[in-house]
């Protein structure tokens, strides 16, 4: 097994542990002494827990670090929704890229996309000459591109998104965002 799948392997175990252990904990507290509040937005159930909020989705918790209402501030005009029925989402980003929280979030998001049945498969973005047999990005499809830049911005061209980010904050609150569109808890 190649060092990027045992390392997502990795982050879905260690996340299904994190859940589970927050549902226990909230189960098995003492409901006087809990430390959570539920709130709902769009008609999705969230609870805030020991600084995140997690999204329940059908029988699943999925943790985030931003409530919805947090990032209605970002200008991402574009319906993502539609992406979740297409089966397979692109997901490129510079294989030179050093950022652990770039990887943890790439890692977060093929695991969130695997519980609604989108695939998530690598492709090479321009200039990246490590890339081997993986396809180049092509626009037609959905796709995420993930950048590091001078500053932080979503932008567009066809059906790709662009997530250019200075900051381990912005990247998080923009990845969290596109996500919570292709969930449909944001329009």
């Amino acid at each position: 097994m190649d060092k990027k799948k045992a390392m997502g392997w990795f982050i879905i175990i260690i996340m299904s542990f994190s859940i589970l252990g927050f549902v226990g904990g909230a189960f098995f507290a003492d409901s006087a002494q809990s430390d959570y509040e539920r709130e709902e937005y769009n008609g999705y159930s969230f609870i805030s827990y020991q600084g995140q909020w997690v999204l329940e989705l059908g029988e699943q918790q999925i943790p985030f670090l931003n409530f919805p209402k947090d990032l209605e501030s970002i200008s991402i005009n574009k319906d993502l929704n539609s992406w979740k029925n297409q089966g397979r989402i692109y997901v490129g980003f510079d294989s030179a890229s050093n950022s652990s929280q770039l990887d943890n979030q790439v890692q977060f998001t093929r695991g969130l996309f695997s519980l609604i049945n989108l695939r998530a498969q690598d492709v090479c973005v321009e200039g990246d000459l490590n890339c081997g047999d993986i396809p180049d990005i092509n626009c037609v499809n959905p796709t995420l591109i993930y950048e590091e830049s001078e500053g932080s911005e979503v932008s567009f061209d066809q059906e790709c998104v662009v997530i250019k980010y200075n900051s381990n904050d912005d990247l998080i609150k923009f990845n969290e965002m596109i996500i919570f569109k292709v969930l449909g808890v944001m329009n």
